[in-house]
């Protein structure tokens, strides 16, 4: 049997939008696309989501071999097992986070959810006004799977083998000042990256994590295993990036920042573009 094409797609900004409701949905007409496709091609995401917020949106969709979750930190099979993971050292998360705090940003421990389901624990020794109101949207959105403390010793050390990254909430422009100070005290292989566009509202994310994870490592575990015939890769932001610059082909949705619009074989407009693309490039 002939090797099939992989497709990897970004959810947020991708194949996720806002809905006429307000709620961020993938729209009829590419989930339609998406089915036809999935009938000639293999079908993959890859999120900075965490699991539970991913899963609503990946059981939409057509059933897929993996799932390219947390960056390339987490990847699970097709029955949502995990197959690959790596752990953030807490002792170091601990010291990020407190530099974080110091600088006056709200420093976030990212959890991989399998201990108490438990995907976000927000601390602030001192925190201010801006900070509690940023930790109160991702409080309310996040409800039981996140919590906040006030002292890190407070953080019972079963959670401590499940911490997979740390990142800071806030806005863009605020939170790419935090990466140019955190890059200049930063161990080698870890790197800090921004993304704008992670579904809270008018805020973004910076996430710091092992230098070896990225979406683009996730796909290059799948391809190992799968063999396409060629990957295809579909994305937005600044984690896409090494995605991107390495597939066969890639396509940019046209609202990206330049420096990952540049890397497009194709740029589209809008989930609409996306539809007219794949249907008139893969689905003819």
């Amino acid at each position: 049997m002939a090797a099939r094409e992989l497709f990897v797609f970004d959810l947020d900004g991708t194949l996720v939008h806002d809905g006429e409701r307000g709620r961020r949905e993938i729209p009829n007409e590419l989930m339609r696309t998406l089915e036809c496709l999935s009938l000639k091609a293999d079908i993959v995401i890859a999120t900075g989501r965490r699991y539970r917020t991913a899963k609503p949106i990946i059981e939409s969709l057509p059933k897929m071999p993996f799932k390219i979750l947390n960056n390339g930190i987490i990847i699970r099979n097709s029955n949502h097992e995990v197959v690959f993971k790596k752990n953030f050292d807490s002792k170091l998360a601990f010291e990020i986070c407190k530099q974080i705090d110091g600088w006056g940003y709200l420093p976030v421990l990212v959890m991989d959810g399998d201990r108490d389901e438990m995907d976000f624990v927000i601390w602030s020794q001192k925190p201010g006004f801006s900070r509690l109101s940023i930790a109160e949207v991702v409080l309310k959105k996040a409800k039981k799977s996140a919590m906040m403390i006030h002292s890190l010793a407070s953080l019972s050390a079963s959670l401590h083998p499940h911490i997979i990254e740390v990142a800071s909430i806030g806005v863009y422009e605020d939170l790419l000042e935090l990466r140019k100070r955190l890059n200049t005290i930063l161990p080698p292989d870890l790197r800090a990256i921004v993304v704008k566009n992670c579904g809270y509202e008018s805020l973004s994310v910076l996430e710091i994590f092992d230098k070896k994870c990225s979406k683009w490592s996730g796909v290059e575990y799948v391809r190992s295993l799968m063999e396409p015939s060629r990957v295809i890769a579909i994305g937005d932001d600044e984690n896409d990036y090494e995605m991107l610059k390495s597939a066969d082909v890639s396509v940019v949705m046209d609202h990206a920042l330049e420096h990952i619009r540049v890397l497009g074989h194709e740029v589209v407009s809008g989930p609409q573009g996306l539809v007219e693309y794949l249907r008139g490039n893969w689905l003819e």
